[in-house]
C-alpha cells in the first residue's frame, strides 16, 4: 500500500473467489455426542473437517478455485485495503466516504466516482493477490466422495480441494482433469504462498514458540 501511494493509489481492491480446504489436510467427520453438525451422519467418510497437524490454516486453504489473474466476475465480492487517512468510512466492499469525495464538494449532490488511479484493482501477478480462506464447515463437504468425482446431482458442488498438478492447465479432457482415484481437480495452489510465505511463517512461529518456552522455564 505504501508503494501504491507513491503512484497515487489510496485504495487497493482485490478480486475475490473462494478457496477450498485441501483434501490432504482433511480427516473424516461424523456426528457424535461431542460433535453436533447434524447434517453429517454417523458414517465415517460422509463429511470432512480440518485435520489439525503441522500445516497452517494458510496452507490448508492455499487452493483457490480460480488461478491468477482472476476473471472479472470476481470483482463482485471484492475486498479492499486502504489508507485510513484517506478513507473516512468503509462499508463491506466499498469505500463510501473518501477525502476525494469531501474535497469534490459533491456530497449529497450527485454520484461521486473515485479517480481510477486512486482506487484500483491490484495486478495479481506483479503486486498482490487475495486468498479468501473462509472456513468450509463439515456439512458443506457431505457426500464428497461421489460429488468430487462428478457423480452428484445437478446442483452439487465439490467443496474439498483437489489441486491441479503444477504445469497442468485445465482442460475438458476427462483423462487429464482427474487424479488416479477419479477425483476432479478443482483448485490452484499459489506457488508464492506455498514456497515462500508458509515456510517463513512457520520459521517465525517456531522462534516465537522457543522464546515463550524459555520465558516459561525461567
Amino acid at each position: 500500500l505504501r508503494d501504491a501511494k507513491r503512484k497515487g493509489s489510496n485504495i487497493l481492491s482485490f478480486k475475490s473467489t473462494r478457496a477450498y480446504p485441501r483434501v490432504e489436510f482433511m480427516k473424516p467427520y461424523y456426528k457424535t455426542p461431542v460433535k453436533s453438525d447434524s447434517k453429517c451422519g454417523d458414517a465415517a467418510d460422509q463429511c470432512l473437517d480440518h485435520d489439525v497437524g503441522n500445516e497452517l490454516y494458510l496452507q490448508l486453504y492455499n487452493c483457490d478455485t480460480e488461478a491468477s489473474p482472476k476473471p472479472d466476475w470476481a470483482m463482485r465480492a471484492k475486498k479492499q485495503i486502504y489508507r485510513p487517512d484517506y478513507v473516512l468510512s468503509h462499508f463491506v466492499h466499498y469505500s463510501t466516504v473518501t477525502k476525494g469525495l469531501i474535497d469534490s464538494r459533491q456530497v449529497g449532490r450527485r454520484r461521486y466516482i473515485e479517480d481510477p488511479v486512486s482506487e484500483r484493482f491490484t495486478d495479481e501477478l506483479k503486486e498482490a493477490v487475495l486468498l479468501h480462506t473462509k472456513k468450509m464447515l463439515p456439512h458443506e463437504t457431505k457426500d464428497w466422495k461421489s460429488i468430487c468425482k462428478g457423480l452428484g446431482g445437478k446442483y452439487d458442488t465439490c467443496h474439498v480441494g483437489f489441486k491441479w498438478p503444477q504445469g497442468l492447465l485445465p482442460k475438458n479432457d476427462p483423462k487429464t482433469s482427474k487424479d488416479s482415484d477419479g477425483f476432479i481437480f478443482n483448485c490452484f495452489p499459489n506457488d508464492r504462498i506455498e514456497k515462500y510465505w508458509i515456510p517463513m511463517l512457520k520459521a517465525e512461529m517456531e522462534k516465537l514458540n522457543n522464546r515463550q518456552g524459555s520465558f516459561f522455564w525461567e
